[in-house]
Order: C-alpha cells, then structure tokens, then sequence
C-alpha cells in the first residue's frame, strides 16, 4: 500500500459514501437522498466487470457520468452529488488511480441504478445536467494568497469536497456555488439526506468567525470541542476522514475560503 495514496483516499473521504454499512471496503452501494432522488455509490475497486478496473487514469479523474452495462442492457445515470474528483489536480489523481487499481481488493458488486425522479430520470436530460453543472478544470492557486491557505482552498474546494454536503443546492440539485467567487451561498449550509449541515462561512451570527483556528482544527481532529460535538454524517466525516489529517492539514482547512477571517 502507498501511504500517501491511501492519505489522499482518506482526505477525500472515499470510505464514506462508497463502503456500504457492513459492505466491503469502497464495494460501493450506499443509497444517498438528494433532491433528485436516491442515488447510489459505485463500486470503486478494480474489479473488472462491476468496478474501475478497466478505467484508465483518465477517466478516473473525470468520472463517468454514464455507464453502459451490456450484459444486462442497463445503463447507470450517475450524476455523483460531490463529484469528488472535480476540481482535483492531476498529481492528486494519479496516486490515486495507483491506489485503487494496486492495494484495493477488487470486489464484484453490480451498481445500483439510481432512482432519480422525472424528468431527470430521462437519461438525456441528465447528459445535458451533467454538462451544466459538473464542472471541469484543476483547481488554480490565488497567488495572493499564502501556500498554507491555497492548501486549505485546495482540500476543501476539491479533495475534501466540503461544498457537497455544506453548500445549498438548487431546484435541480446542483450546488449553487462551486467557490467563494461564485457568491454567498458558498459553504452557507444545506439539507443533505435527512442531515443538516452547517454553515462554514466567516458569518457573525450562523457561521465560524468566533471559532479559533485552534476550535477548528480539533473539530476536525477529534470531533467535539466546547462549543459543541459532531453529529450525524460530520461524525462519520470526522471518524473516516479528518482525524487522519495531518496537523498541517488541519491548519490549513482553516484557511479556506470564506471562514479566513475566523483563523487569523
């Protein structure tokens, strides 16, 4: 196994939504409620016929928004609502991509189609959601801003993927902002599969502004502090994710986008 691999797996996060509860580890199958309908995780192991084992490192960094299963003449719409790989550089990917093809065991398990409500369940119009709303591209360092805090920008916007669950989402189900450049409701809060999230932002009154940069890396290091515990899907966040990070890491999640303020 490469360690540094498997940290970036665990600063994306993979185990929590594609390892179902007592399923096999990154097998996928986990049922997610979004305003679309339930979706489901994919099978991420290199398994050859249910898995990635025949992606190449390309498509694994895209991510297929479409599936063609010939055997069974199914296709698999999967308009992943965190598109973990969005905005991941491409030295991210790669390690990556070795990661799971190399030290994952592969695991048959066929994917769930996914039960999205009409018309999105018409498989065209999800090609044309895909396109409006998936986007593409590496995330680009501001170089007005410190190494430490472009760091905090890069997990967050892209590896880490926090807008998935803390950014709101419209009629259509896609986030209403992919940065803080795309406005307020970045990072603002939102109802995610019975769960809410709460706002990230340097807000006074909803979001982190009175929490010190020490608060917030504990959070994400242990899950609780005094101001209050992590609960529902954060905790699983905490438990499979952040509390592997590294101290420097922690840090510099702090100073990500739209909550510097709370960290200096």
């Amino acid at each position: 196994m490469c360690s540094a691999a498997a940290y970036l797996a665990r600063a994306g996060d993979c185990i929590a939504c594609h390892t179902a509860l007592k399923g096999k580890l990154y097998a996928g199958g986990v049922p997610i409620a979004t305003p679309m309908g339930v979706i489901y995780s994919t099978n991420i192991t290199p398994d050859l016929e249910t898995g990635i084992g025949h992606y190449s490192m390309d498509q694994f960094r895209e991510g297929y928004a479409r599936r063609r299963d010939e055997r069974r003449g199914t296709t698999f719409i999967r308009p992943c609502p965190i598109h973990p790989t969005r905005s991941s550089r491409r030295k991210t990917c790669r390690p990556l991509y070795a990661y799971f093809m190399q030290s994952v065991e592969p695991v048959r398990n066929p994917n769930h189609p996914t039960k999205l409500s009409w018309p999105l369940s018409i498989h065209s119009l999800m090609v044309v959601w895909n396109g409006l709303y998936l986007k593409k591209g590496e995330y680009a360092a501001d170089p007005n801003k410190s190494v430490s805090w472009n760091r905090g920008a890069y997990l967050v916007q892209g590896l880490g993927h926090c807008g998935g669950c803390h950014t709101p989402r419209g009629v259509l189900g896609q986030e209403k902002a992919g940065s803080e450049k795309d406005g307020r409701q970045y990072l603002a809060g939102a109802k995610l599969d019975n769960w809410y999230a709460l706002p990230l932002t340097g807000d006074r009154k909803t979001g982190l502004n009175a929490w010190s940069k020490d608060e917030i890396a504990e959070y994400l290091r242990t899950g609780r502090t005094e101001r209050m515990a992590a609960v529902g899907m954060m905790a699983e966040v905490v438990g499979k994710s952040t509390q592997y990070l590294t101290d420097q890491d922690l840090r510099a999640d702090c100073r990500i986008p739209e909550i510097a303020t709370a960290c200096q």
